[in-house]
């Protein structure tokens, strides 16, 4: 069901979006606030929702609920929309962020993401050769081509979607349940990201990657201020005291979402 949308009459036919399976704390509502303010800025619409149609998903297992973004393929609703762009609920936009919809892009893009090797310079994250090692031995016994030898992972908190993308995707993606319950595999490895990634890579998707600047891992800078960006994504656990203590103020819906600037470059 969905439980909140702008009602603005001449915004964009683009489309922010939004899903929280499971619980709602607080820190989400803070991601909610914020990506909603900036949909009016940039004049796009916003949704958001706290279920699913994905055929297969059962909200009560964890590994499921990652995979909510596949609604924006299959859910007929989103025909509807050019571009969407879908964050994770533990993202904040800052509020002098740019239009990622007026990002120009050639015709052919399929899907616009910041890679995993470009977030954070200087952080391996994902990109650590033990990860890399389990990526490629799940994308082996599910008959993934190697095609990058690092394995190219875009982070799939931020991404966008073009509506020939959506398209080809439901035309080409794999069931996605069998990757999520792969019994062999590591629990990271079973998730959306992996699984979004190998479907571009064995389908051909036209891939466009973008600054770090429109997905910034928070929580890997913890000694050195957060470099200023569009996006900031707080991953990797301690939601609630990152983005708490990176909230300025809590201002009514529909306002600015104001940051501590104390916190950036």
């Amino acid at each position: 069901m969905i439980v909140k949308k702008n009602r603005i009459s001449d915004m964009s036919n683009n489309l922010i979006y939004q899903c929280r399976l499971g619980i709602h704390p607080d820190w989400s509502e803070h991601s909610v606030k914020s990506m909603s303010a900036y949909a009016d800025k940039v004049s796009a619409q916003y949704m958001f929702s706290r279920s699913s149609t994905l055929r297969g998903l059962d909200e009560n297992i964890m590994i499921h609920r990652y995979f909510n973004i596949l609604d924006l393929i299959y859910d007929k609703k989103f025909e509807a929309y050019d571009d969407i762009l879908y964050a994770d609920t533990d993202v904040l936009a800052d509020p002098d962020a740019e239009d990622i919809f007026g990002i120009p892009k050639a015709k052919h893009i399929d899907v616009v993401g910041v890679p995993e090797k470009a977030i954070g310079d200087g952080h391996p994250g994902f990109m650590q050769k033990r990860w890399i090692n389990l990526y490629r031995e799940k994308y082996e016994r599910f008959n993934i081509p190697i095609i990058y030898k690092n394995v190219r992972q875009v982070n799939t908190g931020v991404i966008l979607f073009t509506k020939k993308g959506r398209l080809k995707a439901r035309e080409r993606f794999e069931y996605w349940l069998p990757w999520a319950s792969d019994p062999i595999s590591n629990t990271v490895m079973d998730n959306d990201q992996p699984y979004l990634n190998a479907m571009f890579d064995k389908y051909q998707f036209n891939v466009m990657d973008i600054d770090d600047k429109w997905n910034m891992p928070v929580s890997w800078f913890n000694d050195t201020p957060c470099p200023k960006s569009n996006f900031y994504h707080f991953s990797g656990g301690r939601h609630d005291d990152l983005i708490t203590s990176f909230v300025g103020s809590n201002t009514p819906e529909g306002k600015k979402f104001s940051l501590n600037k104390n916190k950036f470059n």
